[in-house]
């Protein structure tokens, strides 16, 4: 007899539940930390706060070329000065006489007593004085000492997933290593007789394995370091020993790493279907088994106890390839990054108008494949088309594709130009 499925906001439910397990683990510093450089740290998750060193800027920096004047000293438009002094980016700060204007250039130290900085285009120079032919405002084109960062004030906090512009800031506060998460190690396995290598001649009956390398590609830009295990035949006892050989794989000396488990195919309710029952003698428990999706439906997630350390994670995911790209990206992702330490992810969805609006059947949500177009200047949201695709094995289409269309379970229609949630494809 199927077991009833769960809906997707239920198994989203049991996935929250999972996060929150998991950030208190890293809490508890139950999951170990690393040192890496500046150079390395790309796409890492930050481990522990940054702060600044100093002030940021260590002094008030000009942000244009010109000249720094006292305000109070200019009654109007047309006033001349002497030029006292000029001050270029990395010189000492100076000191402004009164009475007179200050060269300096973009990201030099403004003179002391200076509070403006007259743009270039605004003064008329001749020899060595010149006409302010504009009144400055007070602050006008500085950036006070202290303003972007105090010193020991926090820069980033732990859980960042460091892009360019963190690892910058991480440089600017005198970080050339960074403590980092370790990556979470992730289990790939394969099932299916029909599945070869994709360097293999496939005979008519088989298929090259593209659930493999492209779960190892979603593992890595979701912040995982894959492992593939290669393929296991529908078998229960080549089964079972290939799923104990991931699991050892996941024990000592990385205890204090997280650790999932993928396995593609094997999750249906065929014949040769073993996933399942080769994990519950390996004693998985399961928190579902299947969900009311489309595609993906047969989809299982799961742990199996650890003694000495934490749970590892299970997902059994279905093995058309459509299906293991629709729920990494819902399920397995969010869940992946939570254990590598990133804390803000979410899966974000948008909305847009479905421009040819949609026909099919309740009972099941949708994540279809669409390609989302930029909005026109005068349109509020942006448009989304379906793409022709030929069920979840298809490969091509949502190559094609940049989005997934999300339409809930209890619709058989859309009108064309409706609103829809999408989520795009990474």
């Amino acid at each position: 007899m199927e077991t009833a499925l769960l809906q997707v906001v239920d198994a989203l439910k049991c996935i929250e539940d999972a996060i929150v397990r998991i950030k208190e683990m890293h809490k508890s510093r139950h999951y170990g930390c690393e040192e890496c450089s500046l150079s390395d740290a790309l796409g890492r998750v930050l481990a522990v706060h940054v702060v600044a060193e100093r002030e940021a800027p260590p002094f008030d920096r000009s942000t244009r070329d010109g000249y720094a004047v006292r305000v109070g000293e200019i009654s109007g438009d047309g006033v001349e000065l002497p030029v006292a002094g000029m001050t270029r980016a990395g010189e000492p700060e100076a000191e402004l006489p009164e009475g007179s204007a200050w060269l300096v250039m973009t990201g030099a130290p403004v003179p002391r007593g200076a509070d403006a900085v007259v743009m270039q285009e605004f003064v008329e120079e001749h020899g060595a004085r010149v006409t302010v032919q504009r009144m400055p405002m007070r602050g006008q084109n500085i950036v006070l000492r202290g303003a972007e960062a105090q010193t020991g004030g926090i820069q980033l906090n732990p859980g960042v997933r460091l892009g360019a512009v963190e690892i910058g800031l991480a440089a600017s506060s005198g970080y050339a290593q960074m403590k980092v998460h370790k990556k979470p190690l992730v289990m790939i396995l394969a099932t299916g007789d029909e599945l070869v290598e994709a360097d293999a001649t496939p005979r008519p009956e088989q298929i090259r394995n593209s659930n493999g390398p492209m779960l190892a590609a979603l593992v890595q830009a979701a912040g995982g370091e894959p492992v593939l295990l290669g393929l296991a035949k529908d078998e229960l006892e080549e089964l079972g020993k290939k799923l104990k050989s991931a699991i050892e794989k996941t024990g000592a000396p990385d205890e204090d790493r997280p650790n999932l488990l993928l396995i593609a195919g094997g999750v249906s309710v065929g014949r040769y279907d073993l996933v399942e029952e080769a994990l519950k003698k390996l004693g998985a428990e399961f928190q579902f088994t299947g969900v009311a999706m489309q595609p993906g439906k047969p989809l299982v997630f799961g742990e199996i106890a650890k003694a000495g350390g934490a749970p590892l994670k299970i997902f059994g995911l279905p093995g058309n390839p459509v299906s293991v790209a629709v729920t990494f990206r819902v399920f397995v992702e969010p869940l992946l990054r939570a254990m590598g330490g990133e804390v803000e992810y979410k899966t974000e969805s948008r909305t847009a108008y479905l421009v040819d609006g949609w026909m099919g059947k309740k009972g099941l949500t949708k994540f279809l494949p669409g390609i989302c177009e930029c909005k026109p200047a005068d349109d509020l949201l942006p448009r989304v088309r379906l793409v022709r695709w030929h069920g979840s094995g298809d490969l091509t289409s949502l190559a094609r594709a940049n989005c997934l269309v999300v339409i809930p379970e209890e619709l058989d229609a859309l009108l064309p130009d409706e609103p829809v949630q999408i989520l795009m494809r990474r």
